[in-house]
């Protein structure tokens, strides 16, 4: 069984950090064209600074609709 939980944007909401403790796996979503590089960086460094590491990344938004899944 597996059990999604969806939370706010880390950036701005420290409250998903409490969350994040609870789960076994991190997977970070990021939208194309929005978020930047800079602040996925920061925030996996944030992550890492914690004891966490994401187990990869989706990329949303694209404009040929497509959904990639890159893996840190």
């Amino acid at each position: 069984d597996r059990i999604v939980i969806d939370s706010a944007p880390l950036g701005p909401i420290g409250d998903t950090l409490s969350v994040a403790r609870l789960a076994d796996m991190l997977c970070l979503v990021v939208r194309s064209g929005k978020t930047t590089s800079k602040v996925v960086l920061r925030i996996i460094d944030y992550l890492h600074r914690h004891g966490h590491t994401p187990s990869g990344i989706v990329l949303n938004f694209l404009r040929n609709k497509l959904m990639i899944l890159i893996k840190i």
